[in-house]
């Protein structure tokens, strides 16, 4: 049941989450952008409320992603587990390291979207309802108001940017490109080539006699 849900939200967060976090900041800047540029018809709370919908959306859809990331890691680590009790050197898997850190940087990013999704939304429920009480506790006048509002939306619009940004690093690892058999086709043999010849020699070692053992070192 675990592993189903696991592919369920990678599956959404490869082909559907992944697209959003590129489609509902632009439905976003789009709205704000007529708002501003066409007051008379995109005023009212009405409006916000919607914008503020698609906000929470895109906030909900970046914490997804980030929940994948962490599914993704679990899934890695329980393969390697999965390997390494079967006997393959793991140890010795440079594919499987570099595989590693490929997921673990796409992670990161994953959370960076996550925070600037989260910051941006607060900005821009402070600029539209929170800046009369900032105003009124700062003791700032309405034009002050006005500024302060304007400035949180930019500052709102810019952390949406870095978002869109840091989506493009990123590719999503798929869990099911995780398991045992299609990892195996990252393994890269970087030691056991040099322990096997040297238990090979060590045996032939062995074998010799006193004299022979001597041009054999050499």
């Amino acid at each position: 049941m675990s592993r189903t849900f696991a592919r369920i939200i990678n599956f959404y967060s490869r082909f559907i989450g992944f697209s959003l976090t590129f489609i509902l900041p632009v439905v976003i800047v789009v709205g704000l952008a007529l708002s501003t540029f066409n007051p008379a018809n995109f005023e009212g709370e009405t409006f916000f409320n919607w914008v503020n919908l698609v906000f929470v959306g895109f906030v909900f859809n970046s914490f997804i992603l980030a929940f994948n990331a962490i599914l993704v890691t679990l899934s890695f680590d329980a393969e390697v587990n999965k390997l390494t009790k079967e006997g393959t050197p793991i140890n010795s898997a440079a594919g499987f390291r570099n595989l590693e850190r490929k997921y673990k940087a796409s992670n990161f990013y994953l959370f960076i979207i996550s925070f600037f999704a989260l910051l941006s939304w607060a900005i821009f429920t402070l600029s539209i309802w929170g800046v009369e009480s900032v105003a009124k506790f700062l003791n700032l006048s309405d034009s002050a108001a006005d500024s302060v509002s304007m400035i949180s939306l930019y500052l709102s619009v810019s952390s949406m940017i870095f978002t869109i940004a840091a989506a493009i690093a990123i590719r999503i690892p798929s869990i099911s490109g995780l398991k045992v058999g299609t990892m195996v086709r990252y393994y890269v043999v970087s030691r056991h080539p040099y322990v096997l010849e040297s238990l090979f020699s060590d045996s032939i070692y062995t074998l010799l006699d006193p004299i022979t053992r001597v041009y054999f070192i050499k």
